[in-house]
This record gives structure tokens, sequence and C-alpha cells, in this order.
């Protein structure tokens, strides 16, 4: 059915890690971590029902430590990688990340109570001396997972006895060369190319990575005017790359010519912490920022929708095409939080999306019908 009404869900705690659960199901999932440092923390797994636009949540107990960053597996639904803090011996926190499993509620029906939650098995640790401060699981692979400390991105295979990284790119490197000192604030895999390369936000920069060789395969530099706080690889045209900042705007990248960008979309008054590409539709793009808001962009000029297939040879559209479709801009602002929104992500249906702000407000939302059927029709 074709619902509009925002579907709204409130977490026990303090929250920013969403991630949408990708792999074979009939139900349409997300994952929420919460962050708090009074009480054991939480993995929620809300499920959306479109018969009725309502959730069912199960919400099981994380002890180590507040959640920064969660990533669904995308091949195995009961599999996520954590990315959390855990208190040290002296009173201090170390950054660090693991593997675990996560019970449903068919399997554990305590996981659905208030009063009592099961617990997420572990599966194996993402350990380093420096820490991870972030991850992301591989685009198909349940075996391979990227994580990144403020100067090194590893990747890690997991075999049946245990963990062991396969690979290291360390950006000091990049700081000897340029003079800049950074760390790394975001990771993201690009689906094209057998997913060989990686992104990483690096300051007011974003460092490409092809773990086939060594060295910078690419960069933009000035992304935005401060930090680079996201980023997201189109998933229908392989070279085209969306950034989100704290200059309040996200900006679209061809990175074979980094030097201006394709387009600028604003919306926000203040930083923007996520923007992502809608799976199937590439000119339907997600903001969300610490002014509240969601923003759904549409990208239509620079989209696969109106200059065909991805390849190398991108035909120039016709002014009839151009017409045709949508204006760039802003399509609608989801204005359901009251607190800064630190993740928004698109669901397995591409009309819907969810969004989690820092109080702890999980927010589902639909793409209005108007756009909907502008794209079908």
């Amino acid at each position: 059915m074709d619902f509009e009404t925002p579907v709204i869900y409130g977490l026990e705690f303090q929250a920013r890690a969403l991630s949408a659960v990708h792999g074979e199901s009939q139900t349409i999932d997300f994952l929420v971590g919460t962050q708090t440092l009074k009480h054991d923390n939480q993995v929620h797994l809300l499920s959306y029902n479109d018969e009725d636009n309502s959730l069912d949540s199960c919400v099981f107990d994380f002890h180590p430590g507040e959640i920064w960053q969660l990533s669904a597996c995308p091949a195995v639904r009961e599999l996520c990688a954590l990315a959390y803090s855990e208190a040290s011996g002296d009173g201090s926190y170390r950054r660090t990340a693991g593997v675990y499993t996560l019970p449903t509620a068919q399997n554990d029906t305590r996981a659905s109570t208030s009063s009592e939650h099961s617990d997420l098995s572990p599966v194996c640790d993402l350990r380093s001396e420096q820490g991870e401060r972030g991850l992301v699981w591989h685009p198909t692979s349940e075996k391979n997972i990227a994580t990144f400390s403020d100067k090194t991105v590893r990747l890690w295979d997991l075999a049946e006895a245990g963990s062991s990284v396969t690979a290291t790119w360390d950006t000091t490197k990049v700081e000897e060369l340029t003079g800049s000192r950074q760390s790394i604030t975001q990771l993201r895999w690009n689906p094209h190319q057998n997913c060989s390369t990686l992104v990483c936000a690096f300051g007011e920069d974003v460092l490409g990575w092809d773990r086939r060789q060594p060295g910078v395969s690419f960069s933009i530099k000035k992304v935005h005017d401060t930090a680079v706080r996201d980023a997201d690889f189109n998933p229908n045209k392989q070279y085209y790359l969306a950034t989100a900042g704290d200059d309040c705007c996200i900006r679209f990248w061809d990175i074979r010519s980094p030097d201006t960008p394709l387009l600028q979309m604003g919306g926000h008054t203040h930083w923007v912490w996520s923007v992502r590409y809608n799976h199937s539709h590439d000119q339907l793009v997600l903001s969300a920022s610490s002014d509240n808001l969601v923003v759904l962009h549409n990208a239509g000029s620079i989209s696969s929708d109106l200059y065909g297939p991805a390849d190398d040879e991108t035909p120039t559209p016709t002014e009839f095409e151009k017409s045709s479709k949508q204006e760039d801009g802003q399509i609608a602002v989801f204005d359901e939080h009251e607190d800064s929104v630190y993740a928004v992500e698109w669901a397995a249906d591409p009309w819907l999306f969810a969004s989690v702000s820092y109080d702890g407000r999980f927010v589902i939302n639909h793409v209005p019908k108007e756009s909907k059927y502008s794209i079908l029709l």
C-alpha cells in the first residue's frame, strides 16, 4: 500500500548508528545502535510492516560500550559489525570493532520483551593498536570488512578461525606529500569494478584507494569548505560520487575530472552528516544534518535514468529528455526529528527510508507519491 505518514519509534537511549538490512527476506528491516555511558547499550532490530504502516521491534543488549557505527552484513542477515568504545582499566575509553550474531525474534522470544533482552553473540574481534573508529561491510561478501583508524584503512578477512588483516593503507604518506595533517572520518566501498576501490573522507579532501595497487588511486581536493562528513558512490554510474560536509551542502563529483563538482545542493543550515544514493533510482539522494532535518533531493540531470546505462561513453541528453524530468533540487524536507540527525539509510524497498537522531528518535519516511510516479510512469 502507498503511505506517506511517517512512522516514529523512540529508543530508550541516545543513538547515531543506523544500517539497513538488505539480505534476502520478505521483511524491511533496519538496525539501530545506541550510545550511552550510564547503561548497557542496545541494538534494535526494527521491521516495517507495509500493510498497516507500523513497526515491530526486537531489542538486544550490547555490554561493551557506546556504538558509534553499525554495518549489517549484505549476505547473512544475522550478522552485523559494530564500531564501539570500551572502557579500559584506567577509566579511559578505547575505540574498537567486532562482528556479532544477531538473534532473531523467532529464535529467542526474550528479544521482544522490554524487561529482558538477549545479548549479541560475539563472532570475532576487529582490533588494532591504533583502534578502529568506523567500519563498512563489503557490498556483496560476508567475508570482507573494511575498518579505519585515524590514519589507516584495514581490510579484514573473516574466516572460521577468526579475523585477519589482509591489506592496509596508511595515509601518513599522503600527509608527507601534501603537508596536511588530517584524520579519516568516513569510509565507503565503490560497488563497481569488483568492489576494488574504497574512498575515505580525509579532512577537507576525499582519497581513493584501489586495493589492487599501492598509493592513492584518485583524490579530490577541497571537496567542502571545512570537513567532509560522508560520501557515497552512485550505484549505477561508476565514477560518480556524492559528498556531504560541514559547509551545509552536498556535492556531486566525477572522480575522473575532480576539479569542479558536477552539481551542488543545499537545503541545510548546519553540518551534513550523511548522504545516500537510492539503490535503484539514483536521481533520488538523501541527506541528514544536525539542523534536525532530512532532505530528499532530485539529481536527475546527472543520473543514469537520464543518461542511460553506466559506461565510459556517456551520451549527452537531448533537450526533450531534460525537460521531461523533474528539475534538480529539493523534492521534500522531513522535519520529524528534534535533535541532530546523524544517519539516513534507504530500505530494501526503494521508496522507503529511515533516519535516526541523537535523542534516540527513529523515523520511517516515504518518497512522495508525485515523485514516485514521475519516475515510474
